[in-house]
């Protein structure tokens, strides 16, 4: 169980680094590959959701969530990139939709941004240390029986 709880953390860890890869320069590159780690991280976690159930599917989750809004971030990035090189469009819709892709990008990176920050606060051996005291109380009472 310890070495899931270590592979957990180095997942943890690498989420870490890209979020503020990602904070400090905000190219759709270090967004994208920000969301990966976090996909990473959330495959992962799901393997461990028995250690503690409430816990865990909650952390779960919330990288689930965070990996689907880098996901649409990464959407209109790459619609943006398109529409560039979209022959045959009315440069009045043209720019509406730019417009629309800015304002969601601006809104989308101020989100994953924000719940980076909060899912991302903890030190990763500071995580780690949580998970090892899920897993000393491992299996969960519901599955002891």
């Amino acid at each position: 169980m310890n070495d899931l709880c270590c592979g957990l953390r180095d997942f943890y860890r690498r989420g870490r680094k890209y979020y503020r890869r990602a904070c400090a320069r905000k190219t759709p590159e270090n967004f994208h590959a920000w969301r990966r780690r976090v996909k990473d991280f959330w495959y992962q976690s799901r393997l461990l959701c028995n250690l503690n159930p409430t816990v865990m599917c909650e952390i779960s989750e919330a990288a689930g969530t965070l990996g689907k809004k880098l996901g649409e971030l990464h959407d209109l990035a790459f619609f943006r990139l398109h529409l560039r090189e979209k022959q045959g469009i009315d440069e009045e819709e043209r720019s509406v939709l730019f417009g629309l892709i800015y304002s969601g990008e601006s809104e989308l990176e101020e989100a994953v941004l924000d719940l980076g920050a909060r899912f991302f606060a903890e030190k990763s051996g500071a995580f780690e240390r949580r998970l090892l005291r899920y897993a000393r109380d491992w299996p969960a009472p519901a599955d002891a029986a």
